[in-house]
């Protein structure tokens, strides 16, 4: 999976029907830093990586749905609006490499 992939679904969150050079290269930057932020609030561990928003759940509606206020220029009203399911992903996050520490902690 690429960043394409994820590019194709801002595209149709945001409504995109046109395609030209201006609109194209503002989804991009859109989708590139989304991937970096929302890595980055929702607890991911390892690098970011499209592939964590490409499978159906919560972190990529979070992420489509970031994508849509980034489009309309207003990404600050994200978090207020999404924080129980931002903080629901975390926690799902958070737990889950506990846990990998654990296991990588037994001898």
């Amino acid at each position: 999976m690429t960043n394409s992939d994820l590019e194709y679904n801002v595209q149709n969150i945001c409504k995109i029907t046109w395609s030209d050079k201006d609109t194209d290269e503002r989804i991009t930057s859109i989708t590139e830093d989304a991937i970096v932020h929302m890595h980055d609030l929702l607890g991911m561990s390892g690098e970011p990586s499209p592939d964590a928003f490409l499978r159906p759940g919560t972190a990529k509606m979070l992420f489509e749905n970031y994508c849509l206020y980034c489009w309309n220029d207003v990404p600050d009203e994200f978090e207020k609006n999404y924080l129980s399911d931002i903080l629901k992903v975390r926690r799902r996050n958070e737990v889950a490499a506990a846990n990998e520490q654990k296991k990588s902690e037994v001898p």
